[in-house]
């Protein structure tokens, strides 16, 4: 009864032996509760991230927006501004006031505003290039980055898929041993409990149960060895998968991050892009601006030359008249002078004309009495001309038959004195001729 008391401890001691082994063999975690802390912490830690990043993004996003209505105010304000520039120079043009000199002045000045716009746009364009260059810069550091990023996590996911490979076969070969363990023991566990019990056999019965005694202290030492090696192993295996976990998960996370940083550094590049062409656009229109006002001012440069000589050749002038008026002015003084001996002789000519004025009154009524005179005398040599005309008629029949007479007397008789008759009749004819000449000479003098 003692041997049987003693084998029923001794199977007592090998099930708990061989439960501790197996305990040993699946080894519950101890820290369940550590490793759901670390992953809260950690999924916290990527919410804050992600909450960060999107508060960047947003922030770039309505920097982005506030710099492109700003610069769409500059655009507006600076065409606003070119289009009071052309009226600024039309109306200067067209000022009729303001002297050529002036308007060049004006002109020029507007032309150095214009100038200096057109330097701080290129100081822009230059800082927006410059600002490209370093987003393009950045944005590629980001890219080689990120593909340096994804080589590593190609790299440990294949570590990771072979070290899972290992521990499956670890596991695998370790379930093996601790199946094969516990199938010998349950042989031996059956063995001792198939013995008969018999008083005969209580020697052999110790004998045997000291040498499984013994099998089974150096099977459970082994066994402690492979446990302690297997949990170090499954140790190492969890930390190494923690290690892994932890690691892709800082890898995500970072390439989350590169991820937002490439959203952003592609926002910040089309932004600097878009600035570009608009700072590229507003420098063509300055410099087209530029062209037009240089071309303006070669254009009132020639004006200007036009005019000077103009207003050198009016200056010339001027200068002649000026002359001429310092002689006129002379002239003046001279002929103020001579004027006021005119004035004088002229109020002696008015005195003499109203002598002549009366002379002439008094001569015209002598006139018309001599016109009377006149005409009475032509009545007269009118008379006497009819008198004269008969006087002729009978000189000329006196002369007739004077002749006649002559010619019926004998050529040998002696020719008679002259007849009184005949003269008597010639002296009217030469007499009228004397009536009619003073009538002649009063007509020649009238």
């Amino acid at each position: 009864m003692a041997a049987e008391s003693d084998a029923a401890t001794r199977e007592t001691e090998i099930s708990a032996e061989a439960g501790q082994a197996n305990a040993s063999d699946h080894p519950v975690p101890t820290e369940p509760i550590q490793t759901a802390v670390d992953t809260d912490n950690k999924k916290r830690v990527e919410t804050e991230s992600h909450s960060t990043l999107e508060k960047k993004i947003q922030d770039l996003e309505k920097q982005t927006q506030k710099k492109e209505i700003r610069l769409n105010e500059t655009a507006k304000t600076r065409k606003k501004a070119s289009k009071l520039d052309n009226q600024e120079v039309l109306r200067i043009i067209c000022d009729s006031k303001s002297t050529a000199e002036e308007k060049a002045t004006s002109i020029c000045s507007l032309g150095n505003q214009q100038t200096q716009e057109i330097k701080a746009l290129n100081k822009d364009v230059l800082i927006a290039q410059r600002k490209l260059d370093q987003v393009i810069s950045e944005k590629n550091a980001v890219v080689a980055e990120s593909s340096r990023s994804q080589a590593v996590r190609g790299k440990l996911e294949t570590l990771c898929r072979e070290l899972q490979k290992q521990n499956k076969l670890i596991q695998e070969e370790s379930q093996k041993a601790a199946v094969e363990e516990q199938a010998k023991r349950q042989e031996l566990s059956s063995r001792f409990q198939a013995l008969p019990s018999l008083p005969s056999l209580a020697s052999l019965f110790s004998f045997s149960l000291r040498a499984a005694q013994d099998t089974v202290t150096e099977i459970n030492s082994r066994l402690e060895a492979q446990g302690e090696e297997r949990a170090k192993h499954v140790q190492e295996n969890d930390d190494l998968r923690e290690k892994l976990l932890d690691f892709v998960q800082k890898l995500e996370t970072r390439e989350q991050q590169h991820g937002h940083e490439l959203k952003a550094k592609d926002l910040e590049k089309q932004l600097a892009e878009k600035q570009l062409e608009q700072a590229q656009c507003l420098n063509q229109e300055a410099l087209l601006k530029a062209e037009t006002y240089k071309e303006q001012t070669m254009v009132l440069a020639a004006t200007e030359q036009e005019l000077r000589g103009q207003l050198s050749a009016y200056k010339e002038k001027f200068e002649q008249f000026q002359e001429m008026l310092t002689k006129s002015h002379e002239v003046f003084t001279t002929f103020k002078a001579d004027m006021d001996k005119m004035s004088k002789t002229i109020k002696k000519l008015e005195k003499d004309n109203q002598a002549l004025r009366s002379k002439s009154e008094k001569s015209d009524v002598s006139m018309i009495e001599l016109l009377d005179e006149r005409e009475q005398l032509k009545k007269k040599s009118e008379v006497l001309q009819g008198q004269k005309a008969k006087l002729e008629g009978l000189c000329r029949s006196l002369q007739a038959e004077r002749l006649k007479a002559r010619n019926s007397e004998p050529s040998d008789a002696p020719q008679p004195a002259s007849d009184p008759t005949a003269v008597a009749a010639a002296s009217p004819s030469d007499a009228a001729p004397t009536v009619d000449n003073p009538n002649k000479e009063k007509e020649q003098s009238s």
